[in-house]
C-alpha cells in the first residue's frame, strides 16, 4: 500500500470535533497564505491568512457557505497586481488532491457512493483518501499530499486521472483547477441547510511521485522540455524549430542543421518574409475569431435559456461571457452589460454586484495583455453541455464525423512530413515501385527464386505481389475488352443511323460542301479510270477509305 502513515492524534473521523482540528491537520504546516472565502446574501468576501490565523482567528462553526483554498499562494489580493490572490500563477504549494463529486444530480445517496468506493475503488484504481466529506449534498475526496508549485504538470495529470476513474460518480470536472475552495467541515451548506461534516478520515499523505508510479498515470499536459544541445557548429534546437516553422509557412527547403551559420542566416533572411496575402491572410483570421467569440456569445444565451435551476454551470457561463464580449469589442464596459444582461436570462440569477466581482478577473486578464484560450472540447466539457444541447449551437459544439476527418487528414500531413524528413517515400508508393520489379523480372525469364534473392523479399512477399500483378492485369485485359465492345456498338449505332436515313449503308447524298486534297492516290486513279464520273459522285464511307460510285461498285 502506499502512501505514509501519519503519527497525529486523529485516528478516526470522529475525533475530529470542530472546524479547527480539520484546519489544523490540513494547514498547520503549509507555506504561503490560503484564502478564506464566504458568499452571503449573493456577494462574494474573500480574504487570506496564514496557517495559524486562518485556524483560530475565523469563525466557521453554523455559518454558512465558508470555503477555503486546497493549496496556498503567495501574496494576497493586491489591486495593482492581476497575478495576484487566488490565481495558479501565484501558487505558493501544493497541500492536496481533490475531486467533488456532485452524486446527487445523478440520484445518488452520499453513503451509497461511499460504499461504492471503499468496495470497488480504494487501493485499487485510486489511492485512499485522507477525508471524505458529505459537503451537504455531494461528497468531497482529499488526498493530503505536500508538493512544491514546480510539481503543477505532475500535479494536473494526477487530478485528471483521479477525475476520469470518478466519472461514474458525477465528478466536477470544474472543480480540479489548483486555485480550487471547498467547503470547510461544521459549516453550513445554504443550499439545503445540512452541515458539512467528516465521513471517513485515513491518517494518510503522499506524495505525486508515489501515485503517479503505482497507476501507472501517462503524462498528458504539456511539461516544459530542457533544450536538446548540440555540437559546438550545428544549429541550436531554438533555431531549428524556427526554421522548421519558417519553412512550413512560406513553402521553403530546409537548410543545413548542421551547418550554424547557414541556419541563422536562413532565419534572419526569413524573419521578414511575407507572402503577399500575409496581411489580407491574417484579416480574415482575425475577422474569423471575432465571428466565432460572438457566435459563442450567443450560444451561451441559448443553452441557458435551456437550463433551469441553479447547477447549471452559471458562474462559468458568466465569465466567459465577460472575457469573449471583451476580447472582441476591447469595450469592457459594454463586456460587464452583456454579461448582466445573461445573468438575468438564467432561471435563478445572480446578485449584480456578485456577478461584477466574480468576473473582474476576464478584465483585468486581457488588459494585462494576455487572453483566455479555451478549446472548443474544453467548454463543453467544463459547462457540461449535452449532445441534445449542441444540437441546439452552432459553434460550442462538435461534429463527431468532422472531428474524426479532421484528424484523420493532420495524421496524414503528420506522417507525410515525417517520411519526407527522413528521406523515404510512402508504403503504397514503395510497394509500387516493387511489383513493377516483379512484372519486368518475371517477363525476362527469372525464376520465384532468383526475384526473391535479387529484391531480397520472402517467398510469401512474392505470392502476394504476383497475385496482385496478375489480378491488375486482368482488370486492365478486362477494362480494354470494354472499351473495345463500345466502340463496336458505337459504329453499329451509327450504321443503323445511316440506314435509317438512306436506305443503304454505301450511300450518302451528293449534296456537301466539297473539300480539297480529300481524295487518296486510289480515288484519283479512278476518277482517271472513269472520267466521265463527277468529283461529286465520290464518296468516302469508311476508314478504309473504300470509295463508291453512284450505281457502281469497284
Amino acid at each position: 500500500m502506499i502512501g505514509n502513515t501519519g503519527s497525529s492524534a486523529y485516528k478516526s473521523a470522529d475525533d475530529f470535533k470542530n472546524h479547527r482540528d480539520y484546519l489544523s491537520y490540513m494547514y498547520a504546516k503549509t507555506k504561503g497564505v490560503i484564502a478564506r472565502s464566504i458568499i452571503a446574501s449573493g456577494r462574494y468576501y474573500e480574504k487570506f491568512s496564514y496557517g495559524d490565523r486562518l485556524i483560530n482567528k475565523n469563525k466557521y462553526y453554523g455559518i454558512e457557505n465558508v470555503y477555503v483554498s486546497m493549496n496556498s499562494f503567495r501574496s494576497a489580493r493586491k489591486p495593482n497586481k492581476p497575478m495576484s490572490g487566488r490565481k495558479v500563477e501565484n501558487l505558493r504549494q501544493l497541500n492536496a488532491l481533490y475531486l467533488d463529486l456532485d452524486c446527487y444530480k445523478i440520484g445518488l445517496t452520499q453513503e451509497q457512493v461511499l460504499m461504492n468506493l471503499e468496495e470497488n475503488y480504494f487501493g485499487k484504481t485510486i489511492p485512499v483518501p485522507t477525508f471524505v466529506i458529505n459537503s451537504g449534498r455531494g461528497v468531497y475526496l482529499i488526498w493530503k499530499i505536500c508538493e512544491h508549485k514546480n510539481a503543477l504538470p505532475r500535479w494536473k495529470n494526477v487530478q485528471k486521472y483521479l477525475l476520469e476513474q470518478c466519472s461514474e460518480f458525477n465528478a466536477d470536472p470544474q472543480a480540479i483547477d489548483a486555485a480550487r475552495i471547498l467547503r470547510v467541515p461544521f459549516t453550513k451548506n445554504s443550499k439545503n441547510g445540512n452541515t458539512v461534516k467528516i465521513m471517513q478520515f485515513n491518517d494518510i499523505s503522499y506524495t505525486l511521485h508515489e501515485i503517479i508510479t503505482e497507476y501507472n498515470i501517462q503524462s498528458t499536459t504539456y511539461e516544459s522540455k530542457k533544450d536538446i544541445v548540440y555540437p559546438y557548429g550545428q544549429a541550436t534546437q531554438r533555431q531549428r524549430e524556427v526554421a522548421q516553422w519558417q519553412a512550413s509557412e512560406f513553402g521553403l527547403e530546409l537548410p543545413d542543421f548542421n551547418n550554424y551559420q547557414e541556419t541563422f542566416d536562413f532565419i534572419k533572411e526569413n524573419s521578414c518574409n511575407r507572402s503577399e496575402n500575409t496581411e489580407n491572410l491574417v484579416f480574415s483570421k482575425l475577422k474569423s475569431l471575432k465571428n466565432m467569440l460572438l457566435g459563442r456569445v450567443n450560444d451561451l444565451f441559448k443553452l441557458f435559456s435551456l437550463r433551469k435551476g441553479v447547477d447549471c454551470c452559471r458562474e462559468y457561463a458568466l465569465f466567459l461571457c465577460r472575457s469573449w464580449v471583451a476580447e472582441k469589442t476591447k469595450d469592457f464596459d459594454y463586456a460587464l452589460q452583456v454579461t448582466k444582461k445573461l445573468n438575468k436570462s438564467f432561471d435563478v440569477p445572480f446578485d449584480e454586484k456578485y456577478v461584477e466581482t466574480r468576473t473582474k478577473s476576464a478584465e483585468t486578464k486581457l488588459k494585462s495583455g494576455s487572453l483566455y484560450k479555451y478549446t472548443t472540447k474544453k467548454i463543453i466539457e467544463v459547462l457540461r453541455i449535452t449532445p441534445e444541447e449542441q444540437a441546439h449551437l452552432k459553434h460550442i459544439c462538435i461534429d463527431q464525423e468532422a472531428l474524426k476527418a479532421r484528424k484523420k487528414e493532420a495524421n496524414k500531413r503528420a506522417y507525410l512530413a515525417r517520411l519526407k524528413k527522413d528521406g523515404k517515400q510512402e508504403k503504397s508508393k514503395t510497394i509500387e515501385e516493387r511489383r513493377q520489379k516483379i512484372f519486368e523480372l518475371l517477363n525476362s525469364g527469372k525464376s520465384k527464386a532468383e526475384i526473391c534473392e535479387i529484391l531480397n523479399i520472402s517467398a510469401r512477399t512474392f505470392d502476394r505481389d504476383k497475385a496482385a500483378i496478375v489480378k491488375n492485369t486482368d482488370l486492365i485485359n478486362q477494362k480494354k475488352n470494354e472499351q473495345q465492345e463500345e466502340k463496336q456498338e458505337r459504329k453499329m449505332e451509327i450504321t443503323e443511323l445511316v440506314m435509317k436515313k438512306t436506305g443503304s449503308p454505301f450511300f450518302q447524298s451528293n449534296y456537301y460542301r466539297r473539300k480539297d486534297n480529300v481524295f487518296s492516290k486510289r480515288e484519283l486513279s479512278l476518277l482517271k479510270t472513269y472520267p466521265q464520273i463527277s468529283l461529286y459522285s465520290v464518296s468516302v464511307v469508311t476508314k478504309k477509305r473504300r470509295v463508291f460510285v453512284s450505281g457502281f461498285d469497284p
